[in-house]
């Protein structure tokens, strides 16, 4: 700290920062789902020649600086919950290397694990020939300083640290919370110490304490926090005492672990009591070292008289030789169950089942057996009369296996005639599809030609004032046009299903689409009096996909919403989203027609439906058109969804992924 005058009063206005002092660059880094710097310090520049902006948020560009060897304490860095210290060896942008010294502080997420770290980097100089990091001893309490906040600094993962002039008035305070931590406020420089926390009595006296020049460590209780707080006075070249620096850590997490642990422990303990099962450990030996309430029951004894004596003690000779037996395999790493018969303290017998298993301490040494202990006095009673019955169902099961052997025989021959049956729907089907795919030509050949005389001979009736045969023409050309709008559903719909579909991937240009369907959709808006509406958040966005299959999906949706829509409003909306951390280019269609009924939103994409026999006779169509989009959306990698209310209108939306650049 600079000195101003004589009084020793501490100057932090023109104070340089203490982390450039140092040499020390802090960052943060997120390792979910990938490592990536999230913040860094801007000297990282002058050391990496990448800027900060460069390098946050791009895990590719990490990896590719940290040296291979090292990337491996890098990722453990990214999943351990205490604090590490490493040294990782990068590479500057001009090629050489050079080596951090690294201290992490790991940073927890929602649901207890680690998430990421603060981290703070020094440069290791000694690599290239360098001095050592080691402060020169120096009498400047601006050295002194430094020296001791980096000492306390590189002691503990701070919460804060925070400076206080010999007048207790903050004149640094630096506060670096962990999720789920402590909460303390951070507007405090200039301010006094009581001032500033009025509810924390116990830093204004440790910070006293400190001016006396003792270094203090205390833990303290504020608001449901639990705080270390570590303080030392800064003393000048003639030993005054100019203030104190502090951290205060959180120890909130580690306290809140430790009373669930307690909690948990307590829990396990009642289990144990309360389960319905006798629960033993005995050791090599078979001396009792622990019984619970339930074991001791079965016994007829209470669990501290049971303490310390053999598991002989409740058995008669040949259980206890057959319990020998067992202790001797337990040695030998063997885990078994069995039944076993013990003797109570009246002298009575009970049977049981009996689990156990051998446990070793951490060293691997074996220290004895676990053992579970059901009592099965009533399953013996009850074996005896499961003996009494299976006579009986012995020979109804003889009955039952002829009849069901009898139904299976059926059962089988229906099975092969449904499974003919099935087979041969399903070549059937293929041999459809396939042919439709492969009559494209022949079917629409015909229909073009009809559509062409037809235009044609009006044409030339028109020139020649034979007016008399055109409204027929015009009727002829229109159920021409309409059966190979039919036919090319057919067909599309058969392409998709015998996969003859393909995809031509191109670049593609939001407003130049929109505009040429907007060209081709307005006369189907006019037709019904319709106003039809287009908006685009980004008329020169470009992206790669198949432009036909975009443009006939949305010709699809508009020419419904025009369709079902008499005297209102169709809007045409276009942008880009993300959703799940995908980039998507979302494309809704809206209209103010009939609606859909609920119950019929998932039945109007499949084929040859529509949402009911009233739409169909009103307003014509064959139900083929949101079957094929919806088809084409999926082969895009999309999707189609619907929203509707009946007598308002329906939203279509059109939902395609947008591939990813590869860039550098």
């Amino acid at each position: 700290m600079e000195r101003k005058g004589s009084n020793g009063d501490l100057d932090l206005e023109t104070h340089p920062g203490l982390a450039r002092r140092l040499g020390v660059i802090f960052a943060r880094f997120r390792s979910r789902p990938a490592m990536i710097i999230e913040s860094i310090d801007p000297s990282i520049t002058e050391l990496l020649g990448f800027a900060p902006e460069r390098l946050c948020g791009d895990p590719r560009l990490l990896r590719a600086l940290v040296h291979p060897d090292d990337r491996a304490e890098l990722d453990a860095a990214g999943a351990a919950d205490e604090p590490l210290s490493l040294r990782l060896r990068c590479r500057r942008r001009d090629g050489e290397v050079i080596v951090f010294d690294v201290v992490t502080d790991p940073i927890l997420g929602e649901d207890g694990t680690c998430a990421g770290f603060q981290a703070a980097l020094r440069p290791d100089d000694q690599q290239s020939g360098g001095e050592s990091y080691e402060l020169p001893s120096s009498d400047d309490l601006r050295e002194r300083e430094l020296a001791l906040w980096f000492s306390l600094v590189t002691e503990a993962t701070p919460l804060a640290l925070f400076l206080v002039d010999v007048h207790l008035v903050f004149k640094r305070f630096s506060f670096d919370p962990r999720a789920g931590g402590a909460k303390l406020r951070t507007d405090v420089v200039g301010l006094h110490v009581q001032r500033a926390f009025p509810d924390f009595p116990g830093l204004h006296l440790v910070l006293q304490r400190a001016l006396g020049g003792e270094h203090v460590s205390e833990t303290m209780r504020i608001r449901g926090m639990t705080l270390d707080l570590r303080c030392a006075p800064l003393v000048d070249v003639d030993g005054v005492v100019r203030g104190v620096l502090g951290v205060a850590l959180d120890l909130t997490q580690e306290i809140t672990r430790e009373d669930a642990r307690r909690d948990q422990e307590a829990y396990f303990q009642s289990l144990i009591k309360t389960i319905n099962d006798g629960i033993l450990v005995n050791d090599p030996d078979g001396v009792i070292e622990y019984a619970n309430d339930r074991l001791a029951g079965f016994l007829g004894t209470i669990p501290r008289e049971m303490l310390g004596r053999r598991i002989f003690d409740y058995m008669d000779e040949e259980s206890a030789a057959e319990a020998r037996g067992n202790l001797a395999r337990r040695s030998g790493g063997v885990e078994e169950e069995f039944d076993f018969r013990w003797r109570r303290r009246d002298g009575s017998e009970f049977w049981s089942i009996v689990a156990a298993k051998p446990f070793y301490d951490a060293s691997g040494t074996h220290r004895g057996s676990l053992v579970a202990i059901t009592d099965i006095s009533r399953r013996k009673r009850a074996e005896e009369a499961l003996q009494e019955a299976h006579d009986d169902l012995e020979q109804r099961v003889v009955e039952r296996t002829e009849a069901l052997s009898e139904a299976n025989d059926q059962l089988t021959t229906e099975i092969l005639e449904r499974r003919r049956a099935e087979e041969q729907a399903i070549q059937a089907n293929r041999t459809k599809s396939a042919f439709l795919a492969s009559m494209s030509h022949e079917l629409r050949t015909p229909l073009n030609a009809i559509i062409g005389y037809t235009e044609l001979l009006s044409d030339e009736m028109l020139d020649s004032g034979e007016t008399v045969y055109v409204d027929d023409l015009g009727r002829v050309h229109g159920a021409a046009k309409h059966l190979l709008e039919l036919i090319n559903d057919i067909l599309d719909l058969s392409k998709i299903e015998a996969a003859k579909m393909e995809i031509f991937m191109e670049r593609v240009v939001i407003g130049v689409l929109v505009g040429e369907i907007a060209a081709t959709t307005m006369p189907l808006a006019l037709k019904n009096d319709n106003r039809l509406v287009f908006s685009c958040d980004d008329e020169t966005f470009e992206f790669t996909s198949d432009r036909t299959k975009l443009k006939q999906i949305l010709l699809n949706l508009i020419s419904n919403a025009c369709k079902f829509t008499r005297k209102g409003q169709v809007e045409v909306i276009c942008g880009r989203d993300v959703r799940d951390e995908v980039e998507l280019m979302v494309m809704k269609v809206r209209d103010s027609g009939v609606g859909i009924p609920a119950e019929r939103l998932e039945a109007i994409f499949q084929a040859f439906t529509q949402a009911d026999e009233k739409i169909s006779v009103d307003f014509g169509g064959t139900g083929l058109g949101l079957a094929i989009s919806k088809r084409l959306a999926e082969m895009l990698g999309g999707d189609i969804t619907v929203t509707s209310v009946v007598g308002e209108g329906s939203t279509f939306e059109v939902i395609i992924p947008l591939p990813q650049d590869v860039t550098d």
